[in-house]
């Protein structure tokens, strides 16, 4: 199989606050999704970063680099030569945890 990237790849900026009532850290993950392709996953993990420990009502701005390997389309071997071509359409899911398909 060869891997093809689709994209350069994608800067992610947000932020995540603490609703809690105690202290704590995060893990916030960035899941990606290609928009009709068969050959893409349906969901992958581009990235994730741990913030500091924050304070209840206290926030943190991250930014992910998401590399253009997370974005690759595997194309069959049978199918050497070929692309997928055109704009990557994608949805992206930025939380604690893997979308559930109900978002």
């Amino acid at each position: 199989a060869l891997v093809v990237p689709v994209c350069g790849g994608l800067a992610v900026s947000f932020e995540v606050e603490n609703v809690g009532g105690l202290a704590a850290d995060e893990v916030a993950q960035v899941y990606v999704s290609l928009r009709g392709n068969a050959n893409a996953p349906r969901i992958s993990l581009g990235g994730f970063a741990r913030t500091q420990i924050l304070n209840p009502g206290s926030s943190q701005s991250l930014k992910l680099s998401i590399d253009p390997h997370s974005l690759s389309v595997v194309v069959p071997e049978d199918r050497v030569g070929w692309m997928w071509g055109g704009r990557a359409e994608m949805d992206i899911w930025i939380g604690g945890g893997k979308p559930t398909g109900e978002e």
